[in-house]
């Protein structure tokens, strides 16, 4: 299990896109899965993505985010985040 105290869910992440350019609507089937807590999601992301101070998905998406995004308009880069916490 993935620990830091934050929800992996779909519906937090389709709250975080509320007041953005774009609204995520999902397919029920991929909303009654959580990819962050299957082991292989976990696996993956500590093998390859995972800084040492990131206790979750979350926090490596918001660096990656942050990097690609530096120089745009920052409603993007909250689109981006909200769509990656999706899942997608």
């Amino acid at each position: 299990m993935i620990s830091g105290g934050q929800s992996s869910s779909v519906k937090t992440a389709k709250q975080q896109t509320q007041g953005s350019n774009m609204t995520i609507t999902l397919d029920p089937a991929h909303e009654a899965m959580d990819i962050f807590e299957q082991e292989i999601t976990q696996d993956v992301w500590k093998e390859k993505y995972r800084y040492k101070d990131e206790p979750h998905p979350f926090d490596s998406f918001k660096r990656v985010v942050k990097g690609i995004y530096k120089d745009d308009d920052p409603s993007r880069g909250e689109d981006a985040l909200a769509f990656m916490k999706a899942g997608l």
